[in-house]
Order: structure tokens, then sequence, then C-alpha cells
């Protein structure tokens, strides 16, 4: 039965192209008028340990700006694609914050960008693609530096929770074509067996039958000769 259930789609941005190419990939792709789309920023962090009041100040003033403006950018974006949805921004690392919101907005699929970056650099930064593939409850699409979109499950309790399924379901169906198949079977041999055992008595009948038939016309004729016989004896002694 299909599922009217509306999807939530969570969406990482940043001013990155990637970000942006995969939200137009999507909205004009595999979006569905009922969607609820969730704008995920993970703002850029800074240490100020060691920063003056006044640097301090002008930092946030301008990460502030910063994340009006991709707020501002986007939210025209989905306006006009009509797509419904909000933005929402937190503090951490962001492939975390994309899992940490996936699970509190109940989501059904998460969006995002790669930055494309090399074996020894995504050994040594991590990669936000990677870290949501591999921890995330829902299915992951990741848009590549190709510009195409790739599909990929992260299989940590969902997807693999599914695929089990699958399997499963599949081993039942063979599980139970095996079963009905040895019963037919074993119903058509019991019925073989009966049906010659049948057979075999009713052989067994006619025989004795034949055989009963040939005795009476043994003693038949032994009499009839032994009558004769008599007659003749009888005769002779005239």
């Amino acid at each position: 039965m299909a599922s009217n259930k509306k999807r939530i789609i969570v969406i990482g941005i940043d001013n990155s192209e990637f970000a942006e190419k995969s939200f137009d990939w999507y909205a004009d792709n595999i979006r569905k008028p009922d969607d609820e789309v969730i704008l995920v920023h993970c703002p850029e962090t800074y240490d100020f340990t060691m920063a003056s009041p006044g640097v301090v100040k002008q930092l946030l003033e301008e990460l502030e700006k910063t994340v009006k403006t991709l707020e501002d950018k986007y939210r025209a974006k989905a306006k006009a694609k009509n797509i419904d949805g909000k933005f929402r921004t937190g503090q951490g690392k962001p492939g975390e914050l994309l899992i940490h919101i996936a699970k509190e907005e109940n989501a059904s699929m998460i969006i995002t960008g790669s930055r494309g970056l090399g074996k020894i650099r995504r050994t040594i930064l991590g990669s936000v693609s990677d870290y949501v593939i591999h921890h995330s409850h829902v299915p992951v699409l990741v848009f590549s530096k190709e510009s195409s979109a790739i599909i990929r499950f992260g299989f940590f309790v969902g997807g693999l929770a599914s695929m089990c399924v699958v399997l499963f379901i599949i081993w039942m169906v063979k599980n139970a074509r095996r079963r009905i198949l040895k019963t037919k079977e074993s119903r058509q041999a019991m019925d073989n067996s009966h049906s010659n055992s049948n057979e075999q008595h009713y052989d067994d009948i006619i025989k004795m039958e034949g055989l009963s038939t040939y005795q009476d016309l043994t003693k038949q004729t032994v009499t009839v000769s032994n009558d004769y016989d008599q007659i003749n004896h009888s005769y002779i002694n005239q």
C-alpha cells in the first residue's frame, strides 16, 4: 500500500556551488509538491581565546551578516520554486549537525553536496558527505563535483534494516514455495502409491477368480469322466 505521508527533506547548504547545485537538482528532479524542506547551515567557528573584545564583536557581526545573506538567498530560491520549508542553523561539525537535525525533524532524506576532496585532504579534513552516509538513519543523496547526483544509502540502522527486511521477505517467499512444492510432490507420491496398490489388488482378484474358475472346470471334467467310466463299465458287464 502506497504511503501518503509527507516527506521531510533535509538539505545541507553553505556558500559553495555544490550546495546550490544540490538544492537545484533536488528542486528540478525529485521534489514532490507536498515536500517540506529543512535548509540546514553550519556557520564557521572561530577560536576567540586570544582575540580582543573588539575583534570578537567584529567577527560575530560578520558571521551574522553572512548567515543572514545565505538565508535570504535560499528563501528566495525556495519561494521561486514554490518549495515549503524553513531555515535552521547550529553549532558544531556540519556532518553531526545534519544528522542531529534530521533526527529531530524526523526526516525522510538528507541531501548534501560533495566538495570533491582528494584522498589525502579527505583523510586529514574529513568529508561531510562521508560522515552523513555512514551515520544517517535515512537515505542520503550526495551531489558530486561532476554535477551529477549519486544516491547512496546510509546502512546504519535505516538502510541496513531495509535491506535485511527485503532479503528476509525474499527468503520467506522462496521457503514457502519450496514447502508448497514438497507438499505437492509428497501428495503425488502418495496418490501414485495408492493407485499402484489398487491396481495390484485388482490383478490379484482377477488371478484368484481365474484360478477358481479353472479349478471348478477341472472338477466338472473329472466328474463327467467318472460318470462316463461308470456307464461304460456297466455296458460292458451286460
